[in-house]
């Protein structure tokens, strides 16, 4: 995710950057979610297992928050570069795969 790398880019402390991209996520799931439904590409199905799966996102973030303390805010970065890496190279070992 390129707002994740340019959040983790800052000189911000490290829950500021969690705030930041929590609100982000959030923000851009509510307003794709509003634009697909009222242009119908989101159909009623679709949009009752979004809503049979938003408590187990709302868990998610919960317990992000809670295992969020200030022992662990000193690795965060490094944590979050080492999973973005990762999520990029398994997106290339993919299309190496599939192509």
């Amino acid at each position: 995710m390129i707002v994740a790398l340019y959040v983790l880019a800052t000189n911000a402390p490290p829950a500021r950057m969690r705030a930041s991209l929590v609100m982000f996520l959030f923000v851009g799931m509510f307003t794709s979610g509003v634009w697909l439904v009222s242009t119908d590409v989101l159909d009623r199905l679709a949009l009752m297992r979004g809503l049979v799966l938003a408590p187990a996102v709302a868990a998610g973030v919960l317990i992000g928050a809670r295992l969020f303390g200030p022992a662990l805010q000193g690795i965060y970065r490094n944590f979050c570069l080492t999973l973005l890496i990762g999520l990029a190279l398994a997106g290339l070992v993919r299309q190496i795969v599939a192509g």
